[in-house]
């Protein structure tokens, strides 16, 4: 999750079974140096949080989401990330979980939300996991 370009959030998930774990780090108070991409704290842009009622808000907000998922499916959650995430033809590079990188250009997202990067190639290929850098 990104704010002025900068990292603020990141989202882990991990599927186990038929059950989904996800766990959310945010930058409430300070944002850890990174050497391979800027990042940003809430409190770099406005008050701190306090981090209960953050959390209790983020737990509202992520019922919210869930319960729009299963009442509508995955198609309005996926077409709203795509009218605010970073335009078609970003350069990003991903990092797997194996070391492995991986660098295209940005071109939506697949069905089920896995995001497409066109290679250099001419190549598309479907991300599921990874840490994303944007260029």
């Amino acid at each position: 999750l990104l704010l002025k370009g900068a990292k603020l959030s990141g989202i882990l998930m991990e599927r186990i079974d038929r059950f989904v774990v996800i766990g959310v780090g945010v930058n409430l108070a300070h944002a850890p140096n990174l050497a391979d991409r800027k990042t940003i704290a809430i409190a770099d842009c406005a008050a701190q949080p306090a981090l209960e009622q953050f959390a209790e808000r983020l737990a509202f907000h992520f019922d919210q989401e869930l319960s729009r998922l299963r009442d509508f499916g995955e198609e309005p959650m996926r077409q709203r990330w795509l009218d605010r995430c970073h335009p078609v033809g970003t350069h990003i590079s991903v990092h797997d979980v194996d070391g492995s990188r991986v660098e295209g250009h940005f071109e939506g997202l697949a069905p089920g939300g896995a995001m497409v990067l066109s290679l250099a190639n001419g190549e598309s290929r479907v991300i599921h996991t990874g840490d994303t850098v944007i260029d």
